[in-house]
């Protein structure tokens, strides 16, 4: 039986750093000055799509959500994210219920 590894520095995405990450900086955008702003900006650019698409459904979760992305932070966006996502299943299930 083959041995399995515990994650460790050679492992890659696996492993877990206790400083901050320079190409997963995402959280930590959350806790600088115009915390919000940042925040949109990046997960529009992370998406892969159109910045004018992104943006606007981003703009319509968010104001879905009565947030502001001036005030904006990583758990307020979580929270939209998870009120989409479950609305967007809801709404392509074969019989339109919750699942």
């Amino acid at each position: 039986m083959e041995k399995k590894s515990k994650p460790s520095s050679k492992n890659g995405p696996l492993r877990k750093e206790s400083g901050p990450s320079k190409s997963h900086d995402l959280e930590l955008r959350g806790e600088e000055e115009n915390e919000g702003e940042a925040l949109v900006e990046e997960v529009i650019a992370l998406s892969g799509l159109p910045d004018e698409a992104a943006r606007s459904e981003l703009d319509a979760i968010l104001q879905h959500s009565n947030l502001d992305d001036d005030d904006l932070t990583l758990e307020d966006l979580r929270q939209a994210l998870i009120v989409y996502l479950e609305k967007q299943i809801e709404l392509t299930s074969p019989d339109g219920q919750e699942h």
